[in-house]
C-alpha cells in the first residue's frame, strides 16, 4: 500500500461502518415488521412504505453534511 491509500483508509472504514450501521438497523426494523403489522392493522404495502421511509429518514440523518449537496448541485 502506498501512501494515498492510507490517507483514503480512514474514509473507508468511516463508510464501512455507516452502511454496517445501516443493514442492522434495517435488519431491526424488519424483525418488528409482524408487530407493526399487527398493531397497526398496515398491509404488505404498507409496510414496504415504512421500510423505505425509514430507511430513507435514517441515511439522511446518518450523512447530514452529504444529503443536501446531493440534492442541490448547482448552489455548490
Amino acid at each position: 500500500m502506498d501512501a494515498s491509500s492510507l490517507k483514503r483508509m480512514p474514509i473507508l472504514i468511516i463508510i464501512l461502518g455507516s452502511y454496517l450501521m445501516i443493514v442492522l438497523d434495517i435488519s431491526i426494523v424488519i424483525t418488528a415488521f409482524p408487530k407493526i403489522q399487527h398493531e397497526l392493522n398496515f398491509s404488505t404495502t404498507e409496510l414496504t412504505w415504512v421500510q423505505n421511509g425509514y430507511t430513507l429518514a435514517f441515511g439522511w440523518l446518518l450523512f447530514p453534511q452529504v444529503g443536501p449537496f446531493m440534492l442541490l448541485p448547482d448552489l455548490l
